[in-house]
């Protein structure tokens, strides 16, 4: 499941890790697709108000991702919350999502995350 995308309904927890199984494997254009269009983004250093913008800047962090461990995931309805740590040449950063999933794709992600290591 977490390589390929399911075909019809998928529930939430679904989508999510079909997203995560696309950016970590470093396919932003199939991560994209699981986004709607006026997805809202907020994070510790962008906020985007659309799945364009939001992949562009994902796309430029990609190759630094290294792998992604999955530490925890919790569903509430189309809320997913994420944990895990992301793998980067500058170390392990311990991050967490919050994703909303509404009619099979994410409107909304917000990230939490301490970006001092991250800072030049």
């Amino acid at each position: 499941m977490m390589g390929c995308m399911i075909e019809g309904v998928s529930t939430p927890a679904q989508v999510v890790a079909q997203y995560f199984a696309a950016f970590g494997s470093g396919d932003v254009a199939a991560a994209r697709r699981l986004l709607k269009d006026d997805l809202k983004f907020k994070g510790p250093f962008d906020t985007f108000d659309n799945a364009d913008d939001l992949m562009k800047s994902l796309g430029a962090l990609a190759p630094a991702v290294k792998g992604i461990q999955q530490r925890k995931v919790m569903v509430d309805g189309e809320d997913v919350a994420t944990f895990y740590d992301m793998l980067t040449p500058m170390g392990t950063a311990p991050i967490a999502e919050w994703h909303h999933v509404h009619d099979g794709k994410i409107d909304a992600i917000n990230v939490y995350f301490d970006p001092r290591p991250f800072a030049h």
